[in-house]
């Protein structure tokens, strides 16, 4: 990494650059490069001929998502092929992989293998014709070594067909059952072997007094995700593995009769009586620790269904074969047999040579991940791999079940576009799961949601289908609702379209929705939330907000006036209160000043909003905490960044309310999130102060969701801009008890690269987002 400064200096300069000016330039064209391809074929497999030492000394390049553990995994397990052949296998891994593949190919630069945990992002390059068809040269030896499954899940469309788009390398399993092993022998239950022994068991132990199933959701910004695997889990029990598939490529809606039996069986299985904490748990459960009360004692639930991955949180000193052990998920008609859900990497050819041949070849082989089978964290799809290779007892009896699958399906979700499969898929199982919406209505609402989905006669505007209008809760949430039926009426007086206004529960539930809902939704989003929109779903930007002047804002500390907290710097061990773990100002940009300085904080608390973290810090909850600053109004011209943030020492006695009910310091005027409590606490600023603050931030913007009608967006803009500044905004959106807006100008794509320079070094993704 460069220097930390240097990180700083460059997102500021980014920021302010890209608010100030905007640029445009050709595109460059290079030579092509001639491939001389592969030569033809001489005695034996391309395998063969690399371990006769044919291509000692070339260079295969490859770049994936292994990095760390994983990477040094990878690296240990083809030093014996290395080794043998003479191919120098050099894997470049990245955690930013999936943006940074797209550059690279783009730019006529893609590596020779590219390793995709995600088909769906491969699938698009083999649509462009990128990649090579690995059935052109692969033997016969290669296809046998696999259940015919990872072939189908591995043969994608290309411009001119269907073509074999790689060779699947290792994977994880989804459809175990986990189980406190030793209790549930005591209590005398049996391992269910069919569908209705499931339900048989589940029966059994409500009638014991306890709750059979371990269930939660709850992830953060991707909450959801869990369900979304249950729905993958019955689709491939309850319908064929066609329809899985066509399920997954959108040409089975989510509206069609098999889906929506589906998520009635799984309904069913979630029912009150079966979920520990009841149905309602389900949402607001985090998805890691959901299995932990099956380890009290006695158990508070009993079965739990998740990937392998899902031992890593549970708690420490638990053994597998008496704490804990697994069963299959069973098969629930007959007639699909027992199909397991999967997640997994597939490797697939970008550059045609004889060596990186060799290499794919390789990779249909058992020998390709032994040595990390040996060292756990993997399972081999190949048939020629033996189970004395694990070095891991779990991930052995998991390989064994999966060796018994009559099908192998990867995981949906992670097949279907982003917008869909980590959006409204999400967004709709845990509305329907919370019970704030329908089966009907959340089924049709994810089939809305496919990008590309015509809409004819879009009545959208209308008093029947009023356009969606979402403000983040980042301040006083009971005044936003209540502007909302303002903001409604003064926005369809302008415009004649029809609105409706609600603030979602938080500024990850913002940006979901308007990804859910691609063709209806505007959103006021802070600038991080808007580059995470862009990302995730190609939100755009329309317009940013300016207060009094400023269209950039800060981050700043704030510590009890009388601590003894002199610099950022001794806020080291200290506890600290911000406002959410997607909030731009109030968590993300001081945890990369954190890191910069290498200060390692105590104890964390999430206030929810930057009023309730101002409070913290006056009611002594916290040691310090971290909310928006806007600058203050001098009585004499304006303040500058190189003047202290906070109120001169001599004016700080004077604070208080004026006639209007506005926060003054003798003839200074506080603009900062300290006067959203002064109904409480008139005298906050003489009990709390700035301590300092972050490099700059752009302003709150409003956004427009990805296929929202470029026909009503200038009538919007023109709507929002004429309404700022007026005494109606004065008493809603522009109230500093809402947004605080003084005026709007436009805003663009590139004025967020400061942004995404910070994101990057973080590895912040909506996923991730607080982790």
């Amino acid at each position: 990494m460069k220097t930390k400064r240097f990180f700083w200096v460059l997102i500021a300069l980014l920021i302010v650059g890209s608010l100030l000016l905007s640029a445009c330039g050709a595109e460059a064209t290079e030579e092509p490069v001639v491939d001389e391809g592969p030569q033809p074929l001489a005695d034996g497999t391309y395998y063969e001929r690399a371990m006769n030492g044919e291509y000692e000394g070339t260079v295969v390049t490859m770049t994936g998502p292994f990095t760390d553990e994983d990477a040094v995994k990878f690296d240990n397990s083809v030093a014996a092929f290395e080794e043998a052949t003479g191919i120098d296998i050099q894997y470049e891994g990245s955690k930013e992989f999936e943006a940074s593949i797209t550059l690279r190919v783009d730019a006529g630069d893609a590596p020779d293998i590219v390793d995709f945990p995600q088909p769906g992002l491969l699938g698009t390059f083999v649509a462009r014709g990128e990649v090579v068809d690995v059935s052109t040269f692969l033997p016969q030896s290669s296809f046998d070594n696999y259940n015919q499954s990872w072939w189908d899940m591995g043969t994608m469309a290309g411009p001119d067909g269907n073509i074999v788009a790689g060779v699947w390398h290792r994977f994880n399993a989804k459809s175990q059952v986990w189980y406190p092993q030793a209790e549930f022998e005591a209590a005398g239950y049996e391992i269910p072997e069919t569908w209705d022994d499931l339900l048989a068991l589940s029966d059994q132990i409500v009638a014991d007094g306890d709750k059979p199933w371990c269930v939660g959701i709850e992830s953060g910004a991707a909450t959801g995700w869990p369900a979304t695997d249950w729905m993958e889990e019955v689709m491939l029990r309850t319908t064929s593995l066609e329809n899985y598939d066509k399920w997954t490529t959108g040409e089975l809606p989510f509206s069609s009769p098999e889906v929506k039996h589906a998520l009635e069986v799984l309904a069913e299985l979630w029912k009150d009586d079966y979920v520990y904490g009841g149905s309602e748990a389900i949402v607001t459960t985090f998805f890691g620790d959901a299995p932990s009360p099956m380890f009290e004692d006695p158990p508070k639930c009993w079965l739990h269904k998740q990937g392998n991955f899902i031992v890593s949180f549970f708690p420490e000193g638990v053994e597998a074969g008496t704490d804990y052990g697994f069963f299959y998920l069973p098969g629930i008609d007959e007639a699909y047999g027992e199909p397991y859900l999967v997640a997994g990497d597939i490797m697939a050819m970008f550059n045609d040579r004889d060596e990186v041949r060799a290499v794919m070849e390789y990779f249909t082989m058992g020998e390709a991940v032994k040595e990390w089978l040996a060292a756990g964290g993997a399972l081999s799809p190949h048939m020629d791999a033996s189970l004395d290779w694990y070095g891991d007892d779990i991930e052995k009896g998991i390989a064994a079940l999966v060796a018994g699958a009559t099908g192998v399906r990867f995981d949906g979700s992670d097949l279907m576009p982003g917008e869909v499969g980590a959006g409204s898929f999400w967004t709709g199982m845990t509305d329907y799961f919370s019970g704030t919406a329908d089966i009907d209505t959340v089924l049709a609402e994810i089939d809305a949601s496919w990008p590309g989905k015509v809409v004819e006669e879009s009545t959208l505007g209308t008093e029947a289908d009023p356009i969606q209008v979402l403000f983040v809760p980042s301040v006083d949430v009971d005044f936003m609702i209540s502007s909302g039926d303002l903001i409604e009426q003064a926005l369809n007086e302008a415009t004649g379209l029809y609105f409706e206004v609600s603030v979602p529960t938080s500024y990850a539930a913002t940006i979901e929705e308007m990804c859910a809902s691609p063709t209806n939704t505007i959103g006021f989003i802070p600038a991080m939330g808007y580059a995470l929109a862009n990302q995730l779903c190609g939100v755009e930007p329309a317009l940013a907000s300016e207060r009094y002047g400023w269209n950039v804002y800060w981050t700043q500390f704030i510590v009890a006036r009388d601590s003894d907290f002199e610099t950022i710097a001794d806020l080291d061990g200290a506890t600290w209160g911000y406002p959410s773990v997607s909030s731009t100002s109030g968590y993300l940009y001081p945890t990369a000043l954190f890191n910069e300085q290498d200060i390692t904080i105590g104890e964390t608390v999430e206030t929810g909003g930057h009023p309730q973290s101002v409070r913290a810090v006056y009611l002594g909850e916290v040691d310090f905490a971290t909310t928006y600053f806007s600058a203050p109004l001098l009585p004499d011209g304006r303040w500058t960044t190189d003047m202290a943030p906070d109120i001169p020492d001599e004016f700080i006695e004077d604070c208080g309310l004026n006639e209007e009910g506005k926060l003054y310091c003798g003839d200074y005027r506080v603009l900062d999130a300290r006067a959203t409590i002064t109904d409480e606490a008139p005298d906050v600023v003489q009990k709390v102060r700035i301590l300092g603050l972050t490099p700059e931030i752009p302003n709150d913007t409003m956004s427009f969701s990805p296929d929202f009608p470029e026909a009503l967006k200038q009538v919007i803009i023109d709507a929002i801009t004429a309404y700022v500044g007026t005494d109606a905004c004065a008493e809603t959106l522009c109230h500093e008890q809402f947004y605080d807006w003084t005026g709007v100008g436009p805003i663009f794509d590139e004025n967020f690269d400061g942004i995404r320079i910070m994101m990057a070094d973080q590895g912040i993704t909506l996923e991730n987002i607080g982790e």
